[in-house]
């Protein structure tokens, strides 16, 4: 063999030597809340005679729904579990689900006594990934094992929006506090040749979102929308300056979300309003390649080989 051979043998057996070792954690995690929904109607003409009002219109098959998914693959086998609701006894019926599998996990769901201004919207994801197995894995490619999870409320439950009529000549402002949260530890480490890895890192992400829309103010052409968005997100990633390991990242935020709608007319005006409140998290575990039989005796024989030649160089 070469010397050239030799010494490309020996830092290949190298390589595969210092293969890094398996993550102690590799999580993620994220949870959303919205409490305290509130509807200040405003009197625009009080000579009017009318009171001001809102009503919320029924959608006929759903006007609330949730969902909560957690899902994983173990470098060999992959599992998901997944519930779900559907509520048509108004936007604000209480109803909770959870789902999850022994790596990932999500909740949904809202609290309250199905009014409004009680009315609690959640949601949780966590992900813990497989960490520290051997394969399937060649010179190129890896099959990753990964963990990932949804949370999901929503109002109304057909992924549009909940009608209501607003009395005339009023405003209506919609108004909540928010509070959502993420974190990322750790990640996974994807081979794809003999001298390098690719590092994924774990992510997490929360959010709440408050929509309101409908026709002109004026009731004339045009429509009208107003909206309000509280999120945050997490991604851990690998330390490339250092090579020494994992920069995580947590972060937190609360706050107050609204929106407003507004009615110009002397008559009542349909219009639509959307809460939407989510959570995820996925986690990537660690692979640790196993190399082909000819990878095997390069390596082996490489470095026998380089020893050897040490040996006679220094006995020269």
């Amino acid at each position: 063999m070469s010397t050239r051979n030799i010494v490309a043998a020996a830092v290949a057996a190298a390589s595969w030597a210092l293969l890094p070792a398996a993550q102690a954690a590799s999580t993620a995690s994220a949870s959303a809340t919205l409490t305290g929904l509130g509807i200040l109607l405003i009197d625009l003409d009080p000579g009017d005679g009318i009171s001001p009002y809102i009503t919320f219109l029924g959608n006929g098959y759903g006007d609330n729904m949730g969902s909560a998914t957690g899902s994983h693959y173990d470098g060999t086998y992959s599992e998901t579990h997944s519930r779900s609701f559907s509520g048509s006894s108004g936007p604000w019926a209480p109803a909770a689900v959870a789902a999850g599998t022994a790596y990932a996990g999500a909740t949904a769901g809202l609290t309250g006594n199905g009014t409004p201004e009680a009315v609690g919207m959640f949601t949780t994801a966590w992900a813990t990934s497989p960490s520290g197995l051997t394969g399937p894995c060649s010179w190129y490619s890896c099959s990753v094992p990964n963990a990932q999870s949804d949370g999901y409320v929503h109002v109304p439950g057909n992924y549009g929006s909940q009608a209501f009529l607003l009395s005339a000549n009023t405003v209506a402002v919609f108004g909540a506090q928010a509070s959502v949260s993420a974190s990322a530890v750790g990640g996974g480490s994807v081979y794809y040749d003999s001298d390098w890895w690719q590092h994924s890192g774990n992510g997490a992400g929360a959010a709440v979102q408050l929509v309101v829309s409908g026709p002109s103010a004026s009731g004339g052409d045009g429509t009208q929308y107003s909206s309000a968005n509280h999120s945050v997100n997490a991604y851990s990633q690998w330390d490339w300056y250092y090579g020494s390991g994992w920069i995580d990242m947590s972060v937190a935020s609360a706050g107050s979300v609204a929106a407003s709608f507004l009615n110009m007319t002397n008559f009542d005006m349909q219009g639509n309003l959307s809460i939407r409140v989510s959570s995820h998290a996925y986690a990537h575990g660690d692979v640790l390649p196993v190399p082909e039989p000819g990878s095997w005796a390069l390596m082996l024989g490489g470095t026998v080989m380089l020893g050897a030649w040490v040996r006679r160089r220094r006995g020269g």
